[in-house]
This record gives C-alpha cells, structure tokens and sequence, in this order.
C-alpha cells in the first residue's frame, strides 16, 4: 500500500510503554526491513536513546500525546498509525485522525490501528456497584459486535472507541480498534516491560506478606500473553502492508484479544501458593478486602481485581489467523513472582 511508489512510513505511538514496545519488537523481527521507515514517539530523552540502541534505524520523535501539533503532523506523514499508548487520551486521537483526514483530502489511504481495552466491559458492573461477583455474560466481537458499538459514553474507552471507528467512515482512512484484556508476560520492549493487574497483585501480597481477595473473588477476567498481543499488532502491520482484506477494516473492526481466563480467587490462591513456598508470606489464607481498600493500592484496583471483563475473540482468529501460542497465566505466575521478587530487591 507505499504511498506514490515510496515505502510506506509507519508511525507508532507507545514505543517506550508495556504494549507498544512489545508489539514494535514483534513487528520489526518479522519485518526488519522496515526499520528505517518507522517513527516513534518519545516524551523522554533518556527513553529515546533505549530506542536507538535497539532500533539504530528507526526515526524518534522527541514530544508528548499533548503536542496536537507534532501529531497531526506526524500522522499526516504517516501510512500507517499504531497508536498503542494511552487509550482514553481524546485529544491525542482527535490529532492523529485530524492527521489522516489531510491525507485523506490528499487521495492518500491511511490505516489506523488503535489499541483500547476490555475495561468497556466492566460497565455493568460499576453500574450497579458489584464486587467480587460472577458474570455469566461473555460478550464477542462476532455476533455480539453491535453490543460493542453501542455502550454509553459512561463505558470505560468508549469515548476513545468512537472517534477511531467514526473515522472508519472515511474510505481512505482504515481502522481498527484492539481491545486486550489482562495482560501478562514480562515485555520486550526497551522501556517498561512490567505489565498492572497481575504485577500490582503479587507486590502487594509481598508488601503486606498477606494474600487478598476482593469480595469473594469470583469475578473473572480474560488474559492475553503480551508476546500473543503483539504478534495480533504484526498481522495488523502486515495486513496494512499488503492492503488485501478490505473487510478487517472500518466502522465494523473491533477486535477482542484475550486467550483465556480466569476468576480473581484462583488467581490469588494461586499466588500464595507460591509466594508461602518461597517464604514472602506468612500463611496461606486470603483475605476478604473492601473495594475501599483496594482503591488505596491503586485507583483502579477495586474494579481490575473485582470486576468482571469477559470476552471471546472470534474475529481475529477469522479474518487475521491470529494463534495464539504463548504459556497460559497459571503457568506464568511462576515467572511473573520471579521477576517482582527481583525488582523489589528480595533475591
């Protein structure tokens, strides 16, 4: 799809984060070839130059998801657009589609890749103020898509979501919106590599050498691996490369991510099993804990710990072949304690 003969010029938002530097190095192992063509941005000097010691190749672009400015201008230059950092900064999105609809103006055809989340799903829940109980309704991005179109403004990303899917309308400015769930798996990237939900929970069991619940832990919650995540980025990368399956894109692609799932009371009981065989907790009994003390953790612990989010992603695997192959969560809580006992200086 390269723009007037050139080779298409993609810029990525989040290079230095959790799941855009994961999905950059996925994409670039798959395709080195495209290093020279790519842009990042990067708020941070120091960051930058982590990037440019693992991508000699590749543009950093030294601003902030405030500067409307530089994004516009950035996208406008752009073929493709992974925006895989913040998914509820509505100014950052107004500026990079603002981006795309010149290039639109121009004859140009533009793809977007937007990277949101399954916190839309929580919506019943906080709602209705339900913590620590199950949900049997598993939304999906095949039959049940019009249910995903059609959340309030209220639902958690929904804001976000609208602006990239109404772009979509748009002929020449494909899009895609990628809601993950639980995300788990140390990261690649040469920033953060440390993902929230699971990380958070096993610090804070260290922390006060307790397990806990919210509730009685019976919401559940789907998981993707961050490799599996970010290989679903490449198919999206190589699919705008190629430009053939019209239908992966538009006003309709909204695309769940998750490879399993799990309730928040086996997770945790999990934890302590083997955070008790290492000795960083003193026994093996979970708390019950308030939806009020979880928010002192962190703001959004009640409802990430205590809610639920479940989903099926069906089209991915249809119109993408995503395959997810990457270890389950349950076999990678082992990894996961191992590498915060590390971090937290217990070794």
């Amino acid at each position: 799809m390269s723009s007037e003969g050139k080779a298409p010029k993609t810029f990525l938002l989040g290079a230095t984060g959790y799941i855009g530097g994961d999905a950059l190095k996925a994409i670039l192992d798959q395709s080195p070839e495209q290093e020279s063509n790519f842009s990042v941005l990067v708020r941070d000097p120091k960051k930058g130059e982590a990037i440019k010691a693992a991508y000699p190749n590749i543009r950093v672009v030294h601003g902030s998801l405030d500067d409307t400015e530089l994004l516009v201008g950035e996208s406008a230059r752009a073929d493709i657009v992974l925006h895989l950092a913040h998914a509820d900064h509505v100014s950052a999105a107004n500026a990079i589609i603002a981006g795309l609809k010149q290039r639109s103006a121009e004859g140009k055809t533009s793809y977007l890749v937007h990277c949101s989340g399954t916190g839309i799903l929580l919506y019943e829940d906080m709602q209705a103020g339900r913590y620590g109980e199950a949900s049997d309704k598993i939304y999906n991005d095949w039959e049940g898509l019009s249910e995903m179109t059609s959340f309030p403004d209220a639902a958690l990303h929904r804001n976000v979501d609208k602006l990239v899917l109404a772009a979509g309308e748009d002929a020449r400015i494909k899009t895609a919106v990628v809601a993950p769930p639980l995300i788990y798996g140390i990261g690649r990237g040469p920033g953060n590599q440390r993902s929230v939900q699971i990380p958070r929970l096993i610090e804070n069991f260290i922390q006060g050498r307790k397990g806990f619940q919210i509730g009685e832990g019976k919401a559940w919650w789907n998981n993707v691996h961050v490799h599996d995540l970010s290989e679903l980025f490449a198919l999206f990368y190589k699919e705008a490369l190629s430009g053939e399956k019209k239908e992966v894109w538009g006003t309709d692609g909204y695309y769940f991510a998750e490879n399993g799932a799990a309730v928040w009371k086996d997770i945790s009981s999990r934890i302590v099993e083997i955070l008790y065989s290492k000795g960083l907790i003193n026994d093996k009994n979970i708390d019950k804990i308030s939806p009020e003390e979880a928010a002192k953790m962190f703001p959004y612990a009640a409802i990430v710990w205590g809610q639920n989010s479940r989903s099926s992603a069906i089209k991915a695997r249809k119109l993408l072949g995503w395959a997810p192959k990457q270890r389950s969560l349950e076999d990678e809580l082992p990894i996961a304690i191992d590498y915060e006992v590390k971090r937290l200086n217990l070794s």
